[in-house]
């Protein structure tokens, strides 16, 4: 519970820092739920600046349902090490996905 925990609460400093990017509160799961609706793109086009730009993998919202189409679905029980390096390749290219809305 301790790395889930320290895990969420790094990700959530680190996407203070991202406007368009809003956590919501986990309660205790593996994952955490991103709202990326300001962003104003697809979520097409969101799933391509992962893969093909940032080189990470997240779970789209819309494989869920309509109602999460707008936002990604992130694991944190994995290594700070590896969400570490995962948030500067996103980071390395954010500025990409929000210039070309």
């Amino acid at each position: 519970q301790f790395i889930l925990e320290g895990n969420y609460n790094f990700l959530l400093s680190i996407a203070k820092t991202y406007a368009e990017f809003e956590v919501i509160p986990s309660e205790g799961s593996t994952w955490t739920w991103i709202k990326t609706s300001k962003l104003g793109i697809s979520p097409k086009a969101l799933e391509q600046f992962f893969i093909e730009k940032a080189k990470v993998s997240v779970y789209m919202g819309d494989r869920y349902g309509k109602h999460t189409e707008e936002f990604i679905r992130v694991n944190i029980a994995t290594s700070r090490e590896y969400l570490e390096k995962a948030l500067h390749r996103v980071k390395a290219h954010y500025d990409e996905i929000v210039q070309g809305r």
